[in-house]
């Protein structure tokens, strides 16, 4: 990336070099004459002639950089699609394994359910072998709620807004975008065009 930004930099330069180039007049030398005279004191019999080969020299520089920059951009973007699709395929195989993992932990809290069911009947709370160990315990506390919808209505009612949680509202930026669309005015927010690339 160093060397393309090199490469940029020379670019920029080069674009400089052609402005300089075609008021390089106003750099010359102009004898009494008429005549012009280079930076070093050589003599320019054609001024119209000695531009063209300027510029003839700045474009064999143009297309040589060109297609280092080209060479180089390629190569960038190759590399760029082929760390979007590793990206594409880790996230794909993220998926898989998370599905994986719900499965395996469905089965293993079905299979816990199950050997608490058979404990309790057999009224066992201790089971020791050598590769596993099976205890009952009475558990924690934990909250059960019979209806939702009724319990916040009465939280609401009764002014008991600590047994709540409130989230946090957040910004639609999609409604923002059509009402600004729509020629309506929103405080704090603008829309903005932000350049992209396209790498196929």
């Amino acid at each position: 990336m160093a060397i393309l930004h090199e490469l940029s930099e020379n670019y920029e330069r080069l674009f400089n070099e052609f402005d300089r180039i075609n008021s390089i007049e106003n750099e010359l030398t102009q004898l009494e004459n008429g005549m012009y005279t280079d930076e070093n004191g050589d003599l320019i019999p054609d001024v119209v002639e000695y531009k063209n080969d300027l510029l003839q020299a700045w474009f064999d520089t143009l297309d040589g950089l060109e297609g280092e920059i080209e060479e180089k951009l390629e190569s960038l973007a190759c590399y760029q699609k082929e760390l979007t699709a590793r990206a594409a395929a880790i996230s794909a195989e993220r998926k898989k394994l998370e599905q994986r993992e719900k499965r395996e932990a469905n089965k293993a809290k079905s299979i816990a359910t199950y050997l608490l069911d058979i404990m309790t009947r057999i009224n066992r709370r201790k089971v020791e072998t050598p590769k596993a160990a099976l205890s009952v315990s009475d558990g924690r506390e934990s909250v059960k709620v019979a209806d939702e919808q009724a319990l916040i209505s009465w939280a609401q009612e009764n002014g008991r807004d600590d047994l709540l949680n409130y989230k946090q509202p957040e910004i639609s930026k999609k409604a923002v975008k059509t009402a600004l669309s729509r020629g309506e005015k929103v405080p704090y927010v603008s829309l903005e065009k932000k350049p992209s690339i396209t790498i196929k």
